[in-house]
This record gives structure tokens, C-alpha cells and sequence, in this order.
């Protein structure tokens, strides 16, 4: 039993996709990649050295260790550009972002990036 005129409930409001921040960036997270070469690499030296140390910043930009030094020493060929925006992003070097050559998976297998991968004796294109 209510004592009196009960409150009206607020409707959440919806929000769209398009009206998100880096809505437009999300379809490129999966489908782009950059060259882990030796300017990406600087990018993330730099913010190595405003964190202290590799540890500090994966525990800052909430990636695995050993995930973050891979990509530091070279051992992944190409990142992508989800995996570079949480690195850039999240560590101060954002506005470097757009500078970097982004390529597709063809593009990475032309220039001989990546190569196709071997199952069963059958090469598989990206």
C-alpha cells in the first residue's frame, strides 16, 4: 500500500552508435594494422619512460606484461589498431595515432609482412 502520488520513473535515453566517441574508429579495430617497426616502437619507449618502467605501464594501460613486451621488442610483426589505440591512448600518446601507416591484412601479405599461413599443406589468404 502507497502513501500518496508515487515518483515517475525516468526513461534511460538511448544512445546511438554514431553519437559515441571513436564510434568510427571501431569498425578499424580489427581490420587495420600497423608495422611494428621502429617508430611505433619509439611511441611506446616514450611512454615507457613517463611510466617508469614496462611493468607500470601495462598495469596503467591494463594489458599483460608479456603481451606489452612482445610488441616492445619486435617479436609480433604488425599490431592492431585496437591493441594501439589502448597502448597509445591510455599512456598520453594518442595524438601520434593517425600518424602511423595503417595497412590491411592484404596489404601486410604483399609486402611480405605476414606470409600465409600453412594448414594441411594449403595456404590460406587473410
Amino acid at each position: 500500500m502507497t502513501t500518496g502520488a508515487e515518483p515517475k520513473r525516468r526513461r534511460k535515453r538511448k544512445r546511438k552508435n554514431e553519437s559515441r566517441p571513436y564510434a568510427n574508429q571501431r569498425t578499424l579495430w580489427d581490420t587495420r594494422w600497423t608495422p611494428n617497426d621502429d617508430a611505433f616502437r619509439d611511441l611506446i619507449f616514450y611512454a615507457v619512460t613517463e611510466a617508469g618502467s614496462v611493468a607500470s605501464l601495462a598495469r596503467i594501460i591494463g594489458m599483460k606484461y608479456r603481451h606489452l613486451r612482445r610488441i616492445l621488442h619486435g617479436e609480433s610483426k604488425a599490431v592492431s589498431f585496437r591493441i594501439a589505440d589502448q597502448i597509445l591512448a591510455r599512456s598520453g600518446v594518442a595524438y601520434k595515432l593517425q600518424e602511423l601507416e595503417w595497412l590491411t591484412v592484404e596489404e601486410l601479405l604483399e609486402r611480405g609482412i605476414w606470409k600465409p599461413q600453412q594448414i594441411f599443406g594449403k595456404a590460406i589468404r587473410g
